[in-house]
């Protein structure tokens, strides 16, 4: 949930007034929709040269530095206890510019797991059959500009600071083609029971979100594979993670059916304060569940993930 596409957080909710806007619109969809259907039927034979792949990915690599020497988070984070069938090593990445982009004044870092390849050749992310379909373990490490502006004494976490994750999913549905993402807090509660003994300054919630899939007509395109080939490139350099593109976007008999349907999006996170730092880690896991209750993989995962946190260790730096 990392390398995501820049677009402003409210753009779905625009309104075009007038006639110049509309027809600009019109122009550009159906630009889009000859792209997606060229490129749709050549995709087995389109692959991107191995040097754009690699200066992309070194320019990201280099946010990525930046942001991390920006904040130099006085923790490292580790995942001892990861759910069944899921990749081992945390993906870092940089997320600094998608959250200025989108109003969040904050500069950070994100690290994420996610579902192991199947017999599809991609992550279980995608795989509607499998409870780890769209689910995602992490950590975000991040110093706000303002620390006040995330967190209220009294109140606990402020709707910027859980805007932080629903603006990074938001993105990554953006660039598997969902031109309309939105995210609808329907729930959240203040768990009275923290999810992580840390021995630090924390807070732990439980929210749930409406929000969409990341499966429809147009995830396979121009910008969703090339972001694929240059995630697993930059997963190489910041996490050891050896994997190719394929694995993080879907298969085209995946798409088939499916246009970024609704789902209800249950999310546990516990943030952890360093104010003297003005830095917060934010450690979470998510999985989805049906609107109609037809399916919930929530139920499936749910003990999965307490162990998760559970296993989750911060241990301070050396200098």
């Amino acid at each position: 949930m990392i390398l995501c596409s820049l677009h402003s957080l409210h753009s779905a909710g625009v309104n075009h007034n007038n006639e110049s806007e509309k027809s600009s619109v019109l122009l550009k969809t159906l630009f889009e929709t000859l792209i997606f259907k060229f490129f749709n039927l050549s995709m087995m034979t389109i692959s991107f040269p191995n040097w754009t792949i690699r200066l992309i990915t070194k320019r990201f690599y280099r946010r990525y530095r930046r942001s991390l020497t920006e904040i130099n988070p006085p923790l490292k984070v580790e995942f001892s206890e990861i759910p069944g069938n899921w990749i081992n090593k945390i993906c870092w990445g940089d997320l600094t510019a998608v959250w200025r982009k989108n109003g969040i004044p904050a500069t950070g870092i994100a690290g994420f797991i996610c579902g192991n390849e199947d017999e599809n050749g991609c992550s279980t992310l995608w795989n509607p059959d499998s409870p780890n379909y769209l689910a995602w373990c992490g950590v975000y490490v991040f110093k706000p500009d303002r620390f006040e502006d995330f967190y209220d004494p009294q109140s606990g976490a402020t709707e910027i600071a859980r805007n932080i994750g629903y603006v990074d999913d938001m993105e990554w549905s953006k660039i598997f083609g969902n031109r309309t993402p939105f995210y609808e807090e329907i729930h959240i509660e203040r768990l009275n029971t923290p999810l992580i003994t840390a021995g630090f300054q924390s807070e732990s919630y439980f929210s749930t979100v409406r929000c969409q899939t990341y499966l429809g007509p147009r995830s396979l395109n121009l910008k969703s594979v090339l972001a694929s080939e240059v995630m697993a490139e930059l997963y190489k350099r910041t996490s050891d993670l050896d994997v190719d593109g394929e694995f993080f976007r879907p298969t085209r008999r995946q798409c088939e059916g499916h246009s970024y349907e609704n789902v209800l999006r249950d999310v546990w996170v516990t943030r952890i304060l360093l104010p003297e730092e003005g830095l917060i880690y934010a450690v979470y896991a998510t999985s989805v569940r049906a609107e109609d209750g037809s399916w919930d993989y929530t139920k499936l995962l749910e003990p999965e993930f307490k162990r998760f946190f559970k296993g989750v260790k911060l241990t301070p730096l050396v200098s």
